[in-house]
């Protein structure tokens, strides 16, 4: 049987906190599996829905907790062997805490 080359079967997972408060900065914790095997290194882009709320650093490796409010963290697999629907996921995330941060990235 031909399968063709690529990523396929592909999972990811956001295992990090969902409950953060102002002034916390965390690394997202995410699982990337592809056909029940652990992808080593993945390459990910992370948006937020409010990044008033809850922003990312410049390069994006980091989450940080701007102010009170509640948002959708999306996790996006880069991948040159996905050619199709880009592998994603979604997640609640909630800051709760003082007053917001004077900046933020």
């Amino acid at each position: 049987m031909f399968r063709p080359a690529g990523l396929n079967g592909v999972v990811v997972s956001y295992l990090g906190a969902s409950d953060l408060s102002v002034g916390t900065r965390i690394a997202p914790d995410v699982s990337v599996e592809a056909d029940g095997v652990p992808v080593p290194n993945p390459r990910l882009r992370f948006t937020s829905s409010d990044p008033t709320v809850l922003a990312l650093t410049p390069i994006g490796d980091t989450l940080v907790a701007c102010a009170v409010g509640q948002v959708l963290l999306t996790i996006r697999l880069v991948s040159s062997m996905v050619t199709d629907t880009v592998p994603s996921a979604q997640d609640s995330i909630k800051v709760t805490g003082g007053p917001p941060l004077p900046t933020c990235p």
